[in-house]
Order: C-alpha cells, then sequence, then structure tokens
C-alpha cells in the first residue's frame, strides 16, 4: 500500500513538472511587429559623440523568413540580425567587412518597445579603425 501512494505520489509530481514547464511554444502570432521605418537623433557617448550627437537618424526594420528574427537596415549597407524576445529585438555582436580589406564594423544592442509609438535602441558601435561608441537613445516608429 505504501509503494502504490508512493507511486502516485510520484507521478503527480511529475505532471506537475511537466505542465510547468517553460518550453511550451511561444506565439510569435502574438508578438508586436516592430517592422517599420523609425527615426530619432543620435545620443552617444565615445567616437559617435563629436561627430553624430543630436543629428537626425533613420532605420528600416523588416521580418526575415524566421518567425521571431528582424533584419535592421542603418543604411550604407549597414545591415544586421536581430531576434524578437517579447517588447525588444536584441542584437547579439556582428561585424560587418570581417577580412574584406574595408572598415569593419561591429554592433551589439536592444531595440525596445517603450508604447505604441516610442521605443529605446541602445547599442554599442565600433569601427576598427575610428574608434568605439556607446548610443542610447529615444526613438519613434516614424512609418
Amino acid at each position: 500500500m505504501f509503494n502504490l501512494i508512493k507511486t502516485s505520489a510520484l507521478i503527480g509530481f511529475s505532471i506537475l513538472l511537466i505542465s510547468c514547464s517553460d518550453n511550451d511554444p511561444i506565439d510569435y502570432e502574438s508578438l508586436f511587429d516592430f517592422s517599420g521605418i523609425y527615426s530619432g537623433n543620435f545620443d552617444c557617448t565615445g567616437m559617435l559623440e563629436e561627430s553624430s550627437n543630436g543629428e537626425s537618424f533613420e532605420f528600416v526594420v523588416q521580418k526575415t523568413s524566421k518567425a521571431n528574427e528582424y533584419m535592421i537596415d542603418l543604411g550604407d549597407d549597414v545591415v544586421f540580425i536581430g531576434v524578437q524576445n517579447g517588447d525588444s529585438i536584441n542584437i547579439e555582436e556582428q561585424i560587418l567587412n570581417e577580412g574584406q580589406g574595408f572598415d569593419e564594423v561591429t554592433l551589439s544592442g536592444t531595440l525596445t518597445r517603450v508604447d505604441e509609438e516610442t521605443f529605446n535602441f541602445e547599442f554599442t558601435h565600433n569601427v576598427d579603425d575610428e574608434g568605439m561608441s556607446v548610443c542610447n537613445q529615444t526613438i519613434s516608429l516614424a512609418k
């Protein structure tokens, strides 16, 4: 009798653990669609501080064929890939032009939704022969 109770408790506990798993599939259809054109003004420290602070900029965000992946096009063939995680797009460190004899551009950052029209774009930007910048700006969805 004791073994039956023990076995029943073990099975019940196992079912509870499985039902509370964080491995539930993500409903990508219910996530905010970040696609659009964003605009704002640079607010950076480092290399971009003197040359770009206060200047306006625009960039385009488009979904790729993957469910939660976006292409972030900063213009001038500077394109990075980001992955949506809730109300943010995370851009893991990526390097453009590596080993090609051009300026190597490294970028990592996060685009976070604050409300329907306001977003925060934080990123670290490094150009191999010009230096590093850390930028944090509030931007808006232009279109």
